[in-house]
């Protein structure tokens, strides 16, 4: 049993007397504490009070703020049923401005898909136009790359040649200054 069931039963005594084992606990208890019990729940009911009236007052607040709002919506639906007549006639010129609309639209679509079709041969002609390029490239760099291999080739050899001719002239130099050597030991002889 709470505290405060206790204290009620001891202040506020009800029609049915309290368990036998709380009428024991409450007469063991110094009459202080119960009290002290009873001042904190007064304080409490005090405070849970003053909470409803507040609650009571901004209900009534609310009410009155929803009964404004009430009638605010009241103007503002018969302006709006106002303005519903005054454009009931603007809804026949309406449908006829979207029949012109529509058909306006499939002759632009029409026009569209011709364009469409138009264009996609165009694009398909320079696509087949680039593969038949990039096919020509391709041939004319392997035939290129041939020429260019070949004439490594003959540049190979062409050095190889002179390298070979070089050495050569070096031997035959070497030979004629030896021979020039030699001539000069003999006329010096």
């Amino acid at each position: 049993m709470t505290l405060l069931t206790a204290v009620s039963f001891i202040l506020c005594p009800s029609p049915h007397p309290p368990p036998p084992t709380e009428r024991v606990f409450q007469k063991n208890r110094h009459h202080m504490d119960l009290l002290n019990d009873h001042i904190h729940a007064s304080v409490n009911f005090y405070a849970t009070t003053q909470e409803i009236v507040r609650e009571w007052q901004a209900m009534g607040e609310d009410t009155l703020e929803f009964e404004a709002a009430k009638r605010e919506f009241a103007e503002e639906r018969e302006a709006f049923n106002a303005e519903k007549k005054g454009l009931l006639w603007k809804v026949a010129d309406g449908e006829d401005k979207l029949a012109k609309e529509k058909q306006y639209n499939s002759d632009s679509q029409k026009e569209w898909e011709s364009a469409y079709e138009r264009s996609n041969r165009e694009l398909k002609a320079a696509c087949d136009e680039v593969i038949r390029l990039k096919g020509e490239k391709t041939k004319l760099s392997d035939e290129h790359e041939h020429v260019v291999a070949m004439y490594q080739k003959r540049e190979n050899e062409f050095t190889q040649r002179i390298a070979k001719l070089e050495k050569i002239v070096a031997e035959k130099t070497a030979e004629s200054k030896a021979s020039e050597i030699l001539a000069e030991e003999v006329s010096a002889d």
